[in-house]
């Protein structure tokens, strides 16, 4: 009883205790987007437009709470673009051939580091325990194995998180911007 009490104790203190470590990682996180961003779309529509860039400004997601306010399905289609071009930036980094500030490209590897160290890996680990969770009990409600029901989550998951393909092209060179 005492060994248990032990313990919730301890998971409970760690927990509150890295909480605000994260919340400083997200808050830098979603900074080094902005500027990534804000950066990238300094330059001419014709050079974003050759590199295969769609987002036009920054949305961030508080941008997304107010659904019912004007312009708020242009504003989901841009979060979707940045997204995209955002996860092109984390798996290939900055295009070679843009000239960008050096705060920009510092911004960038932040955002690369805190994308593939922080972020990844939380939402790796909550969608594999909710698919678990979810398996186990459509298992149990549908007296299937919870083995298919969490592979085929998993698997759900794993095509969803790949769409759009178009993150996994590489950069185009172009001339004359570099």
């Amino acid at each position: 009883m005492i060994s248990e009490t032990l313990w919730i104790f301890v998971t409970f203190v760690l927990a509150v205790s890295i909480l605000p470590l994260y919340v400083l990682v997200l808050v830098t996180y979603f900074r080094s987007k902005r500027a990534v961003v804000e950066g990238i779309c300094a330059h001419s529509k014709n050079v974003l437009g050759k590199l295969g860039w769609s987002a036009r400004k920054y949305v961030g997601v508080l941008d997304l709470v107010v659904f019912w306010g004007p312009g708020w399905q242009q504003n989901s289609l841009d979060y979707r673009l940045q997204n995209t071009s955002l996860q092109r930036i984390a798996m290939h980094g900055l295009p070679q051939s843009l000239e960008l500030m050096p705060s920009v490209q510092k911004a960038a590897r932040r955002y690369r580091l805190l994308f593939w160290c922080g972020v990844l890996p939380t939402l790796i680990l909550g969608y594999f325990l909710g698919a678990v969770n979810l398996g186990v009990r459509l298992g149990e409600t549908t007296s299937t194995s919870p083995r298919i029901w969490i592979l085929l989550l998993l698997a759900g998951i794993c095509l969803a998180s790949a769409q759009p393909f178009t993150k996994f092209k590489t950069w185009p060179e172009i001339e004359g911007t570099a």
